[in-house]
């Protein structure tokens, strides 16, 4: 540490790695140790968050209370990652096939393995009343519940009493090593139980011969809330905490919080934003309205030859309307986003996306995925970006029962559940345009919502100036119009 302290005044990872290579340390234990001689720390949502992962010598220290302030980027996304820190889920197949057990049968670690499985298995019974049968024969249920099964957390907690020392004492039997992953799955899991209120919900479901266990955090507002409380204060930004009220309560900030909206600072003449409204991108209106989405988009790409990305709301349409889109139009250079690239197709992906080339290029990718936030392509690397769809998530089990929580509650379900979260996904599609003060570009909203006055309200102030169109041809002329001018 002194080492450091001596040499600079900031500490990157970079720095943090030599030193401790150099000294034979842990990177990890020195830039903690490191932290405590600095003002400013940098550092993911976990850190302050996350019941397992927080520093606790700041955050669970009484003498530290108050001292700290928190700079909260990108906070339209902390509620989702709360909620996904304080859920978790064990499946009965967690306990299937864990290397080295066979030679512990008898002891103490082997009873206590088969004690936590049975136990998981028998939560299968919960699922009775609403068990079905697939086609192969298959079960399926569900269970949902407000409060924990009586007794459910005993048999894991003495699972994890077993694994602990043999895991943890020096000279562990390497077999035992592959019992880590199942430890970090129990140790989150009875952590979460803990936690567990009136802002939960047990979750248990049948898929076959499996069984799945969840605990989910429907409501992070007061997990948060509590953790601020412990600081001095807070201050949340992001480019799209849209609607205000919203996220003031769902981050915590209730009553207390002070909001502020700021003008963009880019001149709003720069950008053409205008929306499509005499369209459903609805699931069951998608395979009719594809030819019209694809006429819309190569009127938007009309105006300049350049870089744009298309986002869809899910694969299987982003799929279609790219083969359609290059049927049509073979000489434009069509990009598609594909599941599960790795780090290196990403950034091949981007890349394609040059500067002052000349050519006529779009990417086809998903809205809400890793192209329609956190990417910057700034002058004409992105000239334009279409948006298919409200943004919405889509429907499932845990979004439906979040909406049901929120109805229970007082407060707009579906909105809470579908609307502002798929508005905030399209707002940040929209941002990856507008990166300079310089830039210049056009933004196609493509849905027959975006004309209803629930969702004219959720627009930006540098949106006032949208303009609807219901004719390929009229936006094709007012593109050319903006580009001229």
């Amino acid at each position: 540490v002194g080492r450091l302290l001596g040499l600079q005044s900031g500490f990157g990872p970079k720095a943090i790695i030599a030193t401790a290579k150099e000294f034979g340390v842990c990177p990890y234990e020195l830039s903690l140790e490191l932290s405590e001689h600095c003002e400013i720390i940098v550092a993911d949502y976990n850190y302050a968050f996350a019941p397992l992962v927080k520093l606790k010598r700041y955050f669970d220290n009484p003498e530290g209370a108050g001292r700290y302030i928190f700079l909260i980027d990108e906070a339209h996304n902390l509620a989702d990652r709360t909620r996904e820190m304080y859920s978790a889920e064990l499946c009965s197949s967690d306990f299937a096939g864990l290397p080295g057990m066979a030679s512990c049968e008898g002891s103490e670690l082997h009873k206590a393995l088969g004690e936590a499985a049975a136990r998981l298995r028998g939560l299968r019974r919960l699922c009775r009343k609403d068990l079905t049968y697939d086609e192969a024969g298959l079960e399926h249920g569900f269970y949902i519940a407000r409060e924990l099964p009586e007794g459910l957390d005993s048999p894991f907690r003495d699972l994890c009493r077993e694994i602990e020392p043999r895991l943890f004492k020096t000279g562990a039997d390497p077999t035992t090593a592959g019992l880590a992953p199942l430890y970090r799955k129990l140790l989150r899991f009875l952590t979460v139980i803990d936690c567990f209120d009136e802002s939960f919900l047990f979750f248990c479901r049948v898929e076959g011969k499996k069984t799945f266990v969840s605990i989910m955090c429907l409501d992070p507002s007061e997990i948060l809330a509590r953790q601020l409380d412990r600081i001095q204060a807070a201050v949340f930004f992001s480019a799209t905490l849209t609607p205000l009220d919203y996220f003031s309560d769902i981050l915590g900030g209730g009553e207390k919080s002070e909001t502020l909206a700021l003008a963009s600072p880019f001149d709003i003449t720069h950008l053409f934003v205008a929306a499509v409204d005499n369209i459903s991108t609805r699931y069951e209106d998608r395979e009719k309205s594809l030819p019209a989405i694809i006429a819309y988009i190569a009127a938007a790409l009309s105006g300049r030859k350049g870089n744009y990305i298309a986002y869809f709301p899910s694969y299987e349409f982003m799929e279609r309307a790219a083969a359609a889109f290059s049927a049509k139009y073979p000489r434009v250079e069509v990009l598609i986003q594909k599941k599960g690239m790795s780090r290196e197709e990403k950034e091949a992906f981007l890349d394609a996306f040059r500067a002052e080339d000349s050519k006529m290029r779009v990417g086809f990718c998903v809205l809400g995925g890793s192209f329609s936030e956190g990417i910057d392509l700034p002058g004409s690397r992105l000239i334009g970006v279409i948006i298919v769809g409200a943004g919405m998530p889509g429907i499932s089990n845990e979004r439906n029962i979040m909406r049901d929580y929120y109805e229970q509650n007082q407060r707009p379900g579906f909105d809470y559940a579908y609307t502002y979260p798929g508005m905030n996904n399209v707002l940040q599609a929209a941002g990856r345009v507008i990166r300079s003060e310089t830039d210049r570009g056009i933004v196609l909203l493509i849905d027959d919502r975006y004309a209803t006055p629930k969702y004219a309200a959720m627009f930006p102030e540098h949106w006032r100036h949208i303009r609807h169109f219901t004719s390929p041809l009229a936006l094709r002329a007012a593109v050319i119009d903006f580009w001229k001018g």
